[in-house]
């Protein structure tokens, strides 16, 4: 079994995970569609993490920065102050420090923060802190030892090695589309296997990973299942008749209003 968190610390049975707030209706990893996802449903954001050249944490999936008809610059090498002169929409980069103060605004989210860099454990530790957090941070991507930096010094953090569905899992869905069930559990035991390396005990998957009998054998493990990114209705509803324990979706309005479907 892998060592996890337990049940009472996890936030919720299922989470509805906002990916980067709502992107088309807000700017990706905007403090504005944090907000606004929070009024569509969500229980969870997940924001990508970068350190800047002065050891600000920011908030974007890239690892440059770049406005309409401003030349890009590499985040790790160019100061917080800089990077707030670029403004997409109107929205100057975020920190993570803005982020997590969002709860003073009447949004009281919790964070999948997708680690992009390494090195950022102490930074993280800090701002976390800082922000008054005891609950609500979810890390993920495979960063596995500023997993376990972070967690050493705050064991309520929960960690998720992300599992993307590349080359390394290719045989194996392969084979679980061909046989669901040995297959499944073929790929159950791997990615069950790579989470004890990592020691973690959780995962948030590529959703084509995430069959059945593979949810089935990860859950046997003791791992928490996450799954990303998926706008489909009626994927929507197959993972979580396949017991996941989130979805992450750029739709977080279409989730939420599958489960007051499913609730009424």
């Amino acid at each position: 079994m892998v060592n996890t968190s337990s049940g009472a610390d996890w936030p919720l049975s299922f989470l509805r995970i906002a990916h980067r707030g709502i992107p088309g209706r807000a700017p990706e990893n905007s403090l504005r569609g944090f907000m606004l996802a929070m009024t569509l449903g969500a229980d969870m954001v997940e924001t990508d993490v970068r350190t800047t050249a002065d050891g600000a944490l920011v908030l974007d999936h890239d690892d440059v920065l770049e406005g309409p008809g401003q030349r890009a610059v590499p985040i790790a090498r160019t100061t917080l102050a800089t990077l707030r002169r670029f403004a997409l929409d109107g929205e100057p980069l975020a920190t993570l420090s803005e982020a997590l103060d969002l709860r003073h605004h009447g949004a009281p989210l919790a964070f999948n923060l997708d680690i992009k860099t390494c090195g950022t454990a102490r930074a993280l530790v800090r701002t976390v802190r800082a922000a008054g957090r005891h609950e609500g941070i979810l890390l993920t991507g495979q960063a596995s030892g500023t997993f376990a930096a972070v967690r050493a010094a705050e064991p309520w953090v929960w960690a998720a090695l992300t599992c993307s569905a590349g080359r390394r899992t290719a045989p194996a869905r392969a084979l679980a589309r061909a046989l669901p069930i040995p297959g499944g559990l073929l790929l159950g035991r791997h990615l069950a296997n790579t989470a004890r390396r990592a020691r973690v005990g959780a995962l948030t998957l590529e959703h084509p990973l995430a069959t059945p009998a593979t949810v089935r054998v990860c859950h046997h493990a003791g791992l928490r299942v996450l799954v990303w990114t998926v706008d489909d209705p009626a994927r929507m509803r197959a993972l979580r008749a396949a017991g996941v324990g989130g979805i992450t979706t750029n739709r977080v309005d279409l989730l939420a209003a599958l489960d007051t479907h499913q609730a009424s």
